[in-house]
């Protein structure tokens, strides 16, 4: 065993002297891949951590009758933390609304909105409660059943929240999931077919070998593992080198831009192993139709 693991081992590293040009093309080509497809994993990791993040802070305003009483609102919080999807209720008083109206009026126009409110012969600013929702509910679809159950408490007269973001934000996602998806598929199989044209060069230039292979005995798996071993080597070289630029380029924008980036640990095994499957599928396939 340990014989034709050295003998296939030494075989694969020949075959990159044999088809040097095609061979470098592939590694190459396999290094740029795994690099596009790391940036595209990245750029994904991150916006979801963003839309997470907004979606975080959509939060619903429920508005509820003035008339109601300490016991009431005390109550009525408990039916609304029973709500599935909820996560947290804070009630704000009329008297309350009113201060915030005042401070984000003084902020959006830089006028006082304490003479606004004196013009009015009463304060037509309701009570309400402010309702953050839990992670999993953090979507629109989601969101929206949440709003349907607490307006069928009594006591909640209406419940509004930023519909059209939590919309936005999905249908953002959605399409950077499937864009992503797309150009690394693409990537990966410009590379497969790289790999696969050039370990057929490799079979060409060893055609001999392999026919004289043949005829003394050797089985198909004996002759197919030394190709298969330099398909491994070119992916996990192609992985290697596509996790150390990922890295540099991450430490780059981090120190010289001032970028925060996630740049989660995983991804540099995701793309040594992705390398190495790559590279072996390839050069399977590769060698099926001529290997008889």
């Amino acid at each position: 065993m340990s014989w034709s693991f050295f003998y296939s081992l030494r075989e694969g590293l020949d075959g990159f002297r044999r088809a040097k040009l095609a061979s470098f093309i592939a590694l190459m080509t396999m290094t740029f891949t795994l690099i596009l497809v790391g940036v595209l994993a990245v750029a994904a990791v991150n916006l979801a951590a963003l839309v997470d993040a907004m979606r975080g802070r959509i939060e619903f305003e429920a508005f509820v009758d003035n008339g109601l009483d300490k016991a009431a609102v005390a109550e009525l919080r408990q039916k609304l933390l029973h709500v599935r999807g909820v996560a947290e209720a804070q009630f704000i008083s009329a008297a309350e609304a009113a201060e915030i109206f005042k401070r984000e009026f003084a902020r959006a126009s830089g006028k006082d909105g304490q003479s606004f409110l004196e013009a009015l012969d009463a304060n037509p600013l309701p009570a309400s409660f402010r309702i953050s929702l839990q992670k999993p509910y953090q979507n629109s679809a989601s969101a929206q059943r949440v709003a349907d159950d607490i307006e069928k408490l009594h006591g909640v007269d209406e419940v509004v929240y930023r519909r059209d973001l939590a919309l936005a934000l999905d249908r953002y996602a959605r399409w950077t999931l499937i864009v992503g998806s797309a150009l690394g598929l693409l990537f990966c199989v410009g590379a497969f077919f790289l790999v696969i044209n050039d370990v057929r060069l490799v079979i060409h230039a060893k055609r001999r070998l392999i026919e004289i292979m043949q005829l003394v005995g050797a089985t198909r798996a004996f002759v197919r593992r030394p190709l298969l071993m330099q398909g491994f080597l070119q992916g996990a070289i192609g992985g290697l080198i596509a996790a150390a630029g990922l890295f540099l380029l991450h430490r780059l924008l981090l120190f010289e831009l001032g970028a925060t980036l996630q740049l989660p640990g995983f991804l540099f095994v995701g793309l040594l192993v992705l390398g190495i499957l790559l590279g072996i599928a390839a050069s399977y396939l590769g060698a099926r139709k001529y290997i008889q």
